[in-house]
């Protein structure tokens, strides 16, 4: 390319800490049947197989899940003896846990947003 500098832009650098899209999380878990496998691996690591059976549901649909929950970090994956496990992601949980707090918490309520704290709206 002649008369155009190419530049290169730096490599993003991972935060120590992943920040969890509250949005992506909370949608994901409003779906009723990955709130269930979600709540299933909270208790165990489990492989695709052992999920299709303990959860009467077909193979597509509990991997459909799984990318799912995967995708928005509560999930991650190892392979093990031909077997893919699913576990719950500590590191994704503790950042959804922290931004959900963080939208719940009462401390971060703006005094305007409180009941009868907005006296000019209306007016």
């Amino acid at each position: 390319m002649t008369g155009v500098a190419m530049t290169r832009r730096a490599p993003r650098r991972k935060a120590n800490k992943p920040v969890a899209d509250i949005d992506r999380v909370l949608r994901t878990l409003a779906d009723p049947t990955r709130m269930r496998l979600f709540r299933s691996l909270r208790a165990s690591e489990r492989c695709v197989r052992d999920l299709v059976e303990t959860e009467d549901l077909s193979q597509p649909l509990v991997s459909h899940h799984l990318r799912v929950l995967q995708e928005a970090g509560l999930v991650q994956s190892r392979r093990w003896e031909g077997f893919v496990l699913y576990a719950i992601d500590p590191d994704g949980l503790d950042a959804a846990y922290s931004a959900i707090s963080e939208l719940f918490d009462l401390n971060h309520l703006a005094a305007v947003a409180a009941p009868g704290g907005n006296t000019d709206c209306c007016r």
